[in-house]
């Protein structure tokens, strides 16, 4: 549901932080979560802005590449914020590939990393702010 995207996507946000650039991380340079490899142009302009203005812009990416495209304004809450959430983090891969309950989803999400991890071994570094995000997120839907 609509009204539900900004508090999804000032989660994803808070969770994805203003501005990375982990040497460690094949995104490269990252802003709100929008990372230079898949996203060149967009943070190419962002770079150039101040961080209110970015993460004005970054907000509007997110609803027009993430939220729209994955269906999220015709899912119930909280699906439609699970399936946001993974959709910007692992990725839409994975919303394609969910089953079950919005609960199901947040445990397929866990099994992902974990197998992620297991075939890429570096990818351990990232893991424990994987599963702290998915179970923060959790309990913020659980909220309601």
């Amino acid at each position: 549901m609509r009204e539900n995207f900004q508090k999804a996507v000032r989660f994803a946000l808070e969770k994805e932080g203003y501005k990375t650039n982990d040497p460690k991380d094949p995104g490269k340079l990252t802003i709100w979560g929008i990372s230079a490899l898949y996203h060149p142009i967009e943070v190419a302009k962002m770079a150039g802005m101040g961080k209110e203005v970015a993460y004005q812009y970054a907000s509007l990416l997110y609803l027009e590449k993430y939220w729209l495209p994955n269906r999220c304004d015709l899912l119930p809450y909280p699906a439609d914020m699970v399936v946001f959430d993974i959709a910007v983090n692992p990725g839409v891969k994975l919303v394609v590939e969910l089953k079950g309950t919005w609960e199901n989803y947040l445990w397929q999400r866990l099994a992902y990393y974990s197998e992620l991890v297991r075939k890429a071994p570096y990818k351990l570094m990232y893991l424990r702010g994987w599963m702290n995000r998915t179970v923060e997120l959790r309990k913020l839907v659980g909220e309601r």
